[in-house]
């Protein structure tokens, strides 16, 4: 949040033109910077989390190692895990989003995670895409260059003139 107004001050960038990429963890950071409103024209994910209630349901050895580092997550107290959670409050998601997944990730179930939250986003009638890549894994690294390629395009389709 704190980089948006470093970039608009420096008489070099064009702080017209300001996105948002994260991978993995940096996903579910990118949709928390967007929850707050960060100024960005587009944001892309891969491997986003978007679901951490259901992703400790899929995963219950997830839960602990969550608790030692999401203050007030408890076992009984599950509500943190919500106020991470793009799919929890979509509506407040105002940028276009590229969401990509790998339909082989073990790590962050793109049916709970990327599904969930482009149905969230559709019924919203949010802009947005889902890229899934059927047999890839959590990074896409099958498809690294036409994931690049798309990340690429999606920003540039997104760019103020």
């Amino acid at each position: 949040m704190n980089l948006i107004p470093l970039v608009r001050g420096l008489s070099y960038a064009d702080s017209n033109n300001i996105f948002l990429m994260g991978v993995s963890r940096g996903g579910m950071m990118t949709y928390l910077a967007l929850k707050e409103g960060i100024d960005v024209r587009a944001a892309a994910t891969i491997g986003g989390v978007a679901d951490l209630l259901t992703l400790v349901n899929e995963r219950p050895e997830m839960r602990t190692g969550l608790m030692d580092v999401v203050p007030g997550l408890t076992l009984q107290n599950d509500l943190p895990l919500r106020e991470r959670s793009a799919v929890y409050w979509a509506e407040r998601i105002k940028v276009p989003v590229l969401i990509m997944a790998g339909g082989s990730d073990w790590r962050v179930n793109p049916l709970t995670n990327a599904l969930s939250l482009a149905t969230k986003l559709q019924a919203l009638h949010a802009r947005y895409e889902l890229v899934v890549y059927e047999d890839d894994d959590h990074g896409l690294t099958l498809n690294r260059a036409d994931s690049d390629e798309k990340i690429v395009s999606w920003f540039k389709q997104h760019m103020s003139k």
